[in-house]
């Protein structure tokens, strides 16, 4: 049941990006907002990433079975790239007091609870008759005669570990918890923008796939940025579960922003 909702940090994992980035075919786009949007041209500063991400239907699919069209493809593996502009630190905010394994079948508030509530590093609120504003996720999971949408609180922790961060995702209304784990690495040379990069292996979904995806990121010093560059880049590069009606190739996509200097 963990693997029921494992696409959802594949969402969670465009941090940055100013403007829509499209990828293969138009199945995934990518919104998101650094805020302030002036900066030190030299300095890095405390900033905050708020990320909307919409993936589409499986239409395009063609002999693939009604139940897999009215769904959207299933991530594998995600890797979001940033550019030099930013950077995380992972020690500016506590880190979680147990593994990932500990937070198995967990509601919000005992994962909370677990990892202790300074650890948290999204801003969240629990969903009310709309969609959350800041985070949260919809599982969509298709049928011959159409979908359903489920609603799921994302709750994103610092890891145990360095340069981890869990992903806690909860559909209370079944209910079923998916933890997963990303990590962040340094500039290399598979990067499209020559920054750091969030790397994150998704479980194959067991049904469904992520819709719609909102967070914002923010815990003092975890998130900075700086203007050194006013041109910037932002890659993102996903795979998707393949098998007999399910086959999608690996995507690319990249979007540019700008940023201004301080004076």
């Amino acid at each position: 049941m963990r693997k029921y909702l494992a696409g959802a940090l594949a969402a969670f994992m465009a941090l940055a990006c100013l403007n829509v980035a499209v990828a293969g075919a138009d199945v995934q786009s990518i919104n998101a907002k650094l805020t302030p949007k002036k900066l030190s041209k030299k300095k890095y500063k405390p900033a905050t990433i708020a990320i909307a991400i919409e993936t589409q239907n499986n239409d395009q699919a063609g002999d693939s079975p009604p139940e897999f069209q009215n769904q959207p493809p299933a991530a594998t593996r995600t890797i979001v790239d940033f550019p030099k502009n930013m950077k995380f630190d992972t020690s500016a905010a506590p880190h979680c007091k147990v593994s990932e394994a500990a937070l198995a079948n967990t509601t919000t508030e005992q994962a909370t609870n677990l990892c202790g509530k300074k650890s948290i590093v999204s801003v969240g609120e629990q969903p009310g008759p709309g969609f959350p504003k800041k985070t949260g996720a919809i599982q969509r999971v298709g049928s011959a005669v159409g979908f359903t949408d489920f609603t799921v609180v994302v709750t994103a922790f610092n890891g145990q570990k360095k340069n981890t961060l869990f992903l806690h995702a909860r559909v209370q209304a079944l209910p079923i918890t998916a933890v997963l784990v990303g990590k962040l690495t340094k500039n290399q040379k598979a990067s499209l923008s020559n920054g750091p990069s969030l790397d994150v292996t998704v479980p194959v979904l067991a049904a469904g796939g992520i819709k719609t995806f909102k967070t914002t990121v923010k815990h003092g010093k975890y998130v900075q940025a700086r203007c050194k560059q006013k041109n910037m880049t932002f890659g993102a590069r996903s795979t998707y579960n393949s098998g007999p009606n399910t086959d999608h190739t690996p995507t690319k996509a990249t979007t540019k922003s700008k940023c201004k200097q301080k004076k």
